[in-house]
This record gives structure tokens, C-alpha cells and sequence, in this order.
């Protein structure tokens, strides 16, 4: 299990506090925003482990991958098995950004300040989405150095039929060692603000870019992590 340090990107309260609103200026969430922008920021700690894993085998609506000490596993990746088609390896990988701002966000719900509960915790997503991007990059980085393409990050419980339930099967092989993210027995992630993710690669696919699937996503109707809210981009 290999572990990714990432920078902490400078994000946008103005771009954050339009996409957290569908587009709708609130000059009361903006200041929001940013007043809890710097607290946030200083609470987090986006890292990221990651492994990459042989193809082995696919099926119509399966995959098996193999680690590198030989240890394997099946996913039931659903219909859309197929994004994986392509692939010869895929890298997986459970980003987080840690503890300390959801127990900040938790001290101010016990204190009645729901509002900017609210808004740190809508931070801690678009900072868990920034490591989600991190990640991106360094797959398309080893896929470059091999002249090969990528595929969309695909996520359990996000691509449809690819059932959260899975997601279990996926980590009890990436995170068999200690680490900053861990699976409870009941298959929960924790730190709680944590994803994991699998990204294929191989000379079948055309792109260098990981892409993504907002089109099929079955949380698109109410996700806003997807906006562009780092400062430069």
C-alpha cells in the first residue's frame, strides 16, 4: 500500500459558495464560507493510499484484479463493467482528509450553530473531492509513463449498479495494512470523509484524462463537488 501526501489546494469561497447554492449568490453562505474557509483548511489533511492492481479477468458485470503479492478479489462492478474493458491495470485508492473537521463540525452541531456546522462540513467535501483530483493525476501520470490511456474514476455506490456494498470488497484488499484510512467490520469507512475510488489503465483507452461519470452518477441530482472552486483554475 503505497501513501500519497497532498497539497492542500487554495479554494475558492466565491466559486465554493455558488456551487454549494446551484449558482444562486447568497452573500450571507459566501461570507459563510469564507470566514470557516481558513479553520477548514487548517483542520484537514488530505492524503490518499493507493495500489495498482493487474486485470485478471472481466465479465459482463464483473472484474477480478490481483495485488501484487498475489492476493486477488472480484468486483461487482455492475452493467458498466464494461468502462473497464479496457483496462490491464487499475489503480485503486482511499482518499481522505482526516478526523479533525468533522469533530469540529460535530462540537458546533452540539452547539447549536447548524448554519456554519453546515458550511465546514460542506468544506470538508470540497476538500475530499480536491484529493479525489490528486489522485486523478497520478493516475494518469503512471498510465503516461507506460503510453497508456485512462478510464473515469468509478466509485461503489456511486456508479449505478456498482452497489455501496462492494465497497467492502475493495478495501479489505487495499487497506490491509495500517494507514490513515480504515474499514470497520461493519464496512464502514473511517475516517469518516473518506472515498475510494478505482481508475483503469491501459493501451485500450484514448485518453490521458481521467474522465468522469456525473452523467450516470446516481447522487448527480444533488452533488455539487464536481464545480470548479480552486482558486486558478
Amino acid at each position: 500500500m503505497n501513501l500519497l501526501e497532498i497539497t492542500k489546494p487554495d479554494i475558492d469561497p466565491d466559486r465554493l459558495a455558488l456551487a454549494i447554492n446551484r449558482g444562486r449568490p447568497d452573500e450571507t453562505l459566501r461570507q459563510c464560507v469564507q470566514e470557516n474557509l481558513p479553520q477548514a483548511k487548517e483542520l484537514v489533511t488530505p492524503q490518499a493510499v493507493y495500489e495498482l492492481w493487474t486485470v485478471v479477468e472481466t465479465g459482463p458485470d464483473w472484474v477480478r484484479v490481483e495485488a501484487g503479492d498475489g492476493s486477488s478479489a472480484a468486483l461487482t462492478v455492475g452493467p458498466h463493467a464494461d468502462l473497464l474493458s479496457p483496462a490491464q491495470m487499475v489503480m485503486a485508492s482511499a482518499a481522505t482528509i482526516g478526523q479533525a473537521l468533522d469533530d469540529a463540525v460535530k462540537r458546533l452541531n452540539q452547539q447549536k450553530d447548524l448554519y456554519s456546522a453546515y458550511v465546514l462540513d460542506c468544506l470538508g467535501v470540497a476538500f475530499l473531492a480536491e484529493a479525489g483530483r490528486a489522485v486523478d493525476s497520478l493516475a494518469e501520470q503512471e498510465a503516461a509513463q507506460r503510453g497508456w490511456g485512462v478510464g473515469p474514476r468509478l466509485a461503489p455506490g456511486s456508479l449505478p449498479g456498482w452497489e455501496l456494498s462492494d465497497q467492502k470488497v475493495l478495501a479489505q484488499l487495499l487497506l490491509r495494512d495500517p494507514g490513515p484510512v480504515s474499514l470497520t467490520q461493519e464496512g464502514v469507512l473511517r475516517p469518516f470523509k473518506s472515498a475510494t475510488s478505482l481508475i483503469g489503465m491501459g493501451p485500450g483507452y484514448t485518453s490521458g484524462r481521467v474522465g468522469r461519470i456525473c452523467h450516470m452518477c446516481s447522487r448527480s441530482d444533488d452533488c455539487w463537488s464536481n464545480e470548479k472552486i480552486v482558486t486558478g483554475e
